[in-house]
C-alpha cells in the first residue's frame, strides 16, 4: 500500500502519548533514570503540569511544551521532540527555559524558591553542536569548569548520531 501513513515519534502526538501520558509513566520514569542518571525514588512520584508557558501581557511570546513534569523535589522538566535542527533552536530551549524556571515566581517570594529546571531535546535530524549521542550543557565557570549552579540544565539527544552507531554494531 502506497498510501500507508506512518507514524514515528517524531510526530507530536505519537510521542506526547509515548513519554506524557499516564498510562506509560513507567516507561517516563525509566527515560529520565536513563538520561538524568536519577534514582528510581527521585522520579516515583512525578507530576504531569499544564504545557501552556504562561504570558505576563497579551503581546507576550508564549509556547507549548511537548511533555512538562515535576519531580517530588519541586525540579521541573521539559521534554521536546524536534523532526530536525534549525538554527533558532538553541534561541528557543533558552525561553522556554526561562519561561518555566520562572512561571510560579511571585513578588516578595525568596530566590530561595525557585526551581531546577531542565529541559531534554530529542532531535530528529541535523543536529549541529557535536557528534555525541547525549550532551549535557551547564553553567559553569570557563576556565575552571566549577559550577555555578545547578537550576540549568539542558540536554540534546541526536537520533542521528545514534543510529550511526547502530549502523556501526549491526555492521
Amino acid at each position: 500500500m502506497e498510501d500507508e501513513l506512518q507514524i514515528t515519534l517524531t510526530n507530536d502526538y505519537a510521542f506526547k502519548r509515548l513519554l506524557g501520558s499516564e498510562e506509560n509513566k513507567p516507561l517516563l520514569q525509566d527515560f529520565l533514570e536513563c538520561i538524568l542518571d536519577l534514582t528510581p525514588q527521585q522520579v516515583l512520584d512525578l507530576e504531569f503540569m499544564d504545557k501552556e508557558l504562561t504570558k505576563e501581557e497579551f503581546s507576550d511570546k508564549t509556547g507549548i511544551l511537548d511533555v512538562k513534569l515535576k519531580l517530588t523535589d519541586g525540579t521541573l522538566i521539559d521534554i521536546e521532540i524536534q523532526a530536525s535542527w534549525n538554527a533558532s533552536f538553541v534561541k528557543r530551549t533558552l525561553f522556554y527555559w526561562a519561561k518555566m524556571y520562572t512561571a510560579d515566581f511571585k513578588a516578595g517570594e525568596s530566590y530561595d524558591k525557585l526551581h531546577r529546571c531542565i529541559t531534554i531535546n530529542i532531535i530528529a535530524d541535523g543536529f549541529r553542536l557535536n557528534d555525541a549521542i547525549h550532551s549535557e550543557y551547564l553553567l559553569q565557570e570557563k576556565t575552571a569548569h566549577t559550577m555555578l549552579t545547578d537550576v540549568l540544565e539542558i540536554h540534546f539527544l541526536d537520533l542521528q548520531a545514534s543510529s550511526k552507531i547502530d549502523l556501526l554494531v549491526n555492521f
